[in-house]
């Protein structure tokens, strides 16, 4: 109500990543390790002063729950040494490595990098 009369708005409502920066990826291999992951932001990427990554939005259970003590918002940077700049380069190299893997990346919210590893047939 304003000044006794119903006034009607227009609203567009918008989530919090635009549709490009979301990765619909639904990969055996993503369902392996219980996780959904996504594109950084452009305001996320001048926030940790980088190119690119993959975030780690959602962990449910799998190899990453039961081997690391990876949490959400964890930022894959490299794996296996080699660079990460979107979650599209996360899932091609999940798909083409066997054995271990090597994680390197940063948080969102806290400084200092950090590793984790795992293997994909744990």
């Amino acid at each position: 109500l304003r000044e006794g009369q119903v006034l009607t708005l227009p609203v567009t409502l918008k989530g919090a990543y635009d549709a490009e920066s979301l990765a619909a990826v639904a990969s055996p291999e993503l369902s392996k390790l219980g996780i959904d992951i996504r594109d950084l932001t452009e305001e996320e990427k001048g926030q940790l002063n980088i190119n690119g990554g993959a975030v780690i939005e959602n962990i449910r259970g799998g190899i990453i729950r039961n081997n690391t003590q990876m949490m959400e918002g964890f930022v894959v940077m490299s794996i296996n040494q080699e660079t990460i700049r979107t979650a599209e380069d996360f899932q091609e190299k999940l798909t083409s490595t066997q054995g271990g893997i090597l994680v390197e990346g940063r948080y969102l919210d806290r400084p200092g990098q950090y590793y984790y590893g795992f293997g994909l047939d744990s």
